[in-house]
């Protein structure tokens, strides 16, 4: 092998030596999740392969939108009404989403962990305060002095636990 190979070879080892330091220098400060949002980062700023990744991208966010959020509303009220609705027409409205929601039916993961139907203790309880306080403002702590106290009471106890 000639001096002129043996010379690029050397090159050719000192550059992948030094690519690796950096990868693993970079691993280290961003990550295992931050070295994959640079390679697609950089793979976003190659000529040929920008519009790949971003089609793939926004295949990737409209699956996720579409199974959060479905296909769509096409009863969606997106204007002011010229004249409001009558009381009983909003409730039924209200009524029929809420019947439509998968709540309740124990087959989806919502963060309830208590009876919803209103007839336990709890519910009732909920029921009897929120008809209470539904009007009130807690940011204004001077007129709702209830609230402010609730308020209190509840960060001492979250902080009681902590310590």
């Amino acid at each position: 092998m000639s001096k002129v190979l043996k010379a690029i070879r050397l090159l050719e080892h000192l550059l992948f030596a030094v690519a690796v330091s950096r990868v693993i220098s970079f691993l280290r400060k961003y990550g295992i999740a931050g070295v994959i949002k640079g390679l697609v980062s950089s793979a976003r700023n190659v000529p040929g392969l920008k519009n790949v990744v971003n089609n793939e991208l926004s295949k990737e966010v409209r699956k996720i939108e579409e199974k959060m959020l479905g296909k769509g509303d096409a009863e969606a009220n997106v204007e002011l009404p010229e004249a409001g609705y009558p009381t009983d027409k909003v409730f039924n409205m209200a009524k029929r989403l809420h019947d439509d929601d998968n709540f309740g039916t124990g087959k989806a993961w919502a963060g309830i962990y208590h009876d919803v139907t209103g007839e336990e203790p709890v519910g009732k309880l909920q029921d009897e305060i929120w008809a209470l306080y539904n009007n009130s403002n807690s940011l204004y702590p001077g007129i709702f002095k209830s609230c402010r106290k609730f308020e209190a009471e509840i960060v001492q106890m979250a902080v009681s636990l902590l310590n």
